[in-house]
């Protein structure tokens, strides 16, 4: 027998949600939040997303140059 899992948005109590994922502060949250929910979610963020500065995933310094073997 097929089941069938219903994801529930956390604010509603609406069926269809999405899990989403977000940081705040250093920590990280998932929430439930519909399509339409989201969007309310994304428009009270969206002035301080427009001034604050973008950061991506970090980067790993280059490797040293290998250094000459004596023998």
């Amino acid at each position: 027998m097929a089941k069938q899992t219903l994801i529930i948005d956390d604010l509603s109590g609406d069926t269809g949600a999405k899990t989403r994922q977000f940081s705040f502060d250093g920590m990280n949250y998932e929430i439930d939040l519909t399509d339409a929910s989201f969007a309310t979610f994304k428009g009270a963020l969206k002035p301080f997303i427009k001034v604050a500065r973008a950061t991506g995933p970090g980067r790993s310094r280059p490797a040293a140059p290998a250094r000459a073997r004596r023998s």
